[in-house]
């Protein structure tokens, strides 16, 4: 869910929204038509405002990226990246096309997060509160008082009592490590290098990085197929617009060498072959692509790569309540 400070707006209005582009364009509505169309049937008076600013916009000249760009709070930089890319080769509808698979997908992310939340909410939250309860309100009297006559005390009381300790020890440990952790990592990342240097180090983490870094070029490919699909437009040029729609810093400086050597004479595939980062199989996608003139190996190297990370997604979440299942049963 998605906040703003005049209200909220849900992760299924804004999928539903988005959809409503490219079924419009389809019918032969423009987007001022298409926007029209929206105020009339939503219902959230929060995102009426919004697309009433932005209909406003679009009528004295403003592009829609930019009337989007406005309202960062609903419309991420990776979702106004794929609209500048629309924009700037003629595949509006394509572009939106592709901000709903991306929608779609955050939303099943968040929407399985959630659930895995509320699963080990009762053991997490519930059950040690009720120790702490039970130790530092009903018990501690009775407990005090044996201690003090030196009478052992019962097996459930000594346990709750270690539980208890360990419980306030281990939380506020923890509660200041998250803290200083979250300190720290915020005063870097509010640096120009410090964000260069932690974004980096997001795409060696084991398993996570590289579902990471796949994910970033697999939208990156995807924004860029509409460069080639245009025909005749700048491909450096290209590269700068469809980086847009990554969030890593680090990622888009590599990309922007690559966009430094388009300058110089070298094709796409050359300039990303110079490139360590790159894998070898997105190398020789833009090779056949450049060859052809065709940009069906990019999607289709985007559409292996999906599904790649939806198959690790899914070793991984089962995995996660497998071992929940294990230990809660």
């Amino acid at each position: 869910m998605i906040h703003m400070g005049f209200g909220r707006i849900r992760d299924e209005e804004l999928i539903m929204f988005t959809e409503q582009f490219p079924m419009c364009f389809g019918a032969g509505l423009s987007i001022v038509e298409t926007l029209e169309l929206f105020l009339d049937e939503t219902r959230s008076r929060s995102f009426r405002k919004i697309v009433k600013g932005v209909l406003e916009d679009i009528k004295k000249g403003a592009g829609l990226s930019d009337s989007f760009k406005k309202y960062n709070r609903v419309f991420s930089p990776i979702y106004v990246g794929f609209i500048l890319a629309g924009e700037e080769t003629g595949n509006l509808d394509r572009a939106f096309e592709m901000i709903v698979k991306y929608l779609e997908g955050r939303f099943e992310i968040r929407r399985k997060i959630r659930g895995f939340l509320n699963r080990i909410g009762f053991v997490a939250i519930v059950i040690p509160g009720v120790i702490l309860l039970l130790v530092k309100i009903i018990f501690p009297e009775s407990i005090a008082i044996n201690l003090q006559k030196g009478i052992a005390l019962q097996i459930l009381a000594q346990v709750l009592l270690q539980i208890s300790n360990f419980l306030i020890t281990i939380w506020k440990f923890l509660l200041i490590v998250v803290m200083s952790f979250l300190v720290v990592y915020s005063a870097c990342y509010s640096t120009k290098k410090g964000k260069l240097i932690i974004d980096r180090y997001k795409l060696v983490i084991p398993v996570f990085g590289r579902i990471s870094k796949l994910s970033l070029l697999s939208r990156f490919l995807r924004a860029f197929a509409l460069f080639f699909r245009a025909g005749g437009y700048p491909l450096d040029k290209g590269i700068v617009v469809a980086s847009n729609v990554i969030s890593n810093i680090y990622i888009r400086n590599e990309l922007a060498i690559v966009q430094e050597s388009l300058k110089q004479g070298y094709s796409i595939a050359e300039a990303l072959k110079q490139r360590k980062f790159f894998p070898k199989i997105m190398v020789q996608a833009f090779t056949i692509g450049e060859a052809t003139g065709s940009d069906r190996p990019l999607d289709k190297l985007a559409d292996y790569w999906d599904k790649e990370i939806d198959y690790v997604n899914a070793t991984l979440w089962n995995f996660l309540c497998e071992t929940l299942s294990f230990i809660f049963h």
